[in-house]
């Protein structure tokens, strides 16, 4: 299907791959009518889908037996796929799949905004200090695939990012978890912005970078972006797939002329 090493490379620099074909017609066509059958909002209880087979059968102890089938569909994909040697590869360690789920969205929801604004994850979405137990290890973060079942472009569902961001959030979170800096939110662009801005901040991320002129380029992206830039939408179709560092800087674009159907698998490094 593809050079896995040159998708890992590649994906470790830029944070973010697309792979044409991720799933042959026969795996579009299954997962998709679960999606469009159910509609199944993102978040929601209904959403995820069993992981492994202990999770599987649990659906048959309660009863669920449409969803018991459902995930057995999505399980037999997911090992075709071979997912999790991709994941260890990009890792370099051994790694579990932490999540399973698809959803849908449409068009006729909030047409005039994004589907999700600029942001990165892991960031802690503005929580006070007192409130936060535990920093984040900064190794400790999810490689993600999602699967787009429909197509999608610009201002129709593309998730947009910034390449290369990934590159500084880690070190935003390292220097927080290692207590060389403050912590102060940093999910939003504008939170973002003011977090760099602080001469401590970001002189320790200058002194971290391999590329030093990375966050020059990085910050001249965000005032593209907040220009309303579309530079880093891009389109896909149906079966079509991205793999991606969740501490890129990404958006999930609007959604203006059709419905958006995704299959999602998340993984996260084993850390002693």
């Amino acid at each position: 299907m593809f050079n896995s090493k040159f998708c890992t490379n590649s994906l470790k620099a830029e944070g973010l791959i697309k792979i044409k074909n991720f799933l042959d017609a026969d795996q579009l066509k299954k997962v998709s009518s679960i999606i469009l059958k159910n509609r199944f909002k993102k978040g929601s209880k209904e959403s995820y889908f069993a992981i492994d087979y202990r999770t599987l059968f649990l659906k048959i102890l309660n009863f669920r037996v449409d969803s018991f089938n459902e995930s057995l569909t999505v399980l037999k994909i997911y090992n075709s796929l071979k997912l999790k040697s991709m994941s260890k590869e990009y890792f370099g360690c051994d790694t579990k799949l932490n999540m399973i789920d698809g959803y849908y969205n449409s068009a006729n929801d909030n047409k005039d905004k994004p589907i999700i604004p600029w942001h990165t994850d892991q960031a802690y979405s503005g929580s006070e200090l007192k409130y936060i137990k535990n920093f984040v290890n900064p190794n400790d973060y999810t490689l993600k695939f999602f699967i787009y079942l429909t197509d999608i472009y610009k201002d129709n569902g593309c998730m947009s990012y910034i390449p290369g961001s990934h590159k500084v959030t880690y070190l935003i979170r390292k220097g927080i978890y290692e207590e060389e800096l403050d912590y102060a939110p940093y999910w939003s662009i504008n939170q973002l912005v003011n977090f760099i801005s602080l001469e401590k901040n970001r002189n320790y991320i200058l002194k971290n970078l391999d590329e030093k002129n990375s966050l020059d380029k990085f910050i001249s992206n965000i005032n593209k972006i907040k220009n309303n830039n579309h530079e880093f939408d891009y389109s896909l179709q149906a079966g079509d797939a991205i793999i991606f560092n969740e501490g890129l800087v990404h958006r999930g674009s609007k959604l203006l002329y059709s419905d958006r159907m995704i299959l999602r698998f998340h993984f996260k490094p084993i850390i002693d």
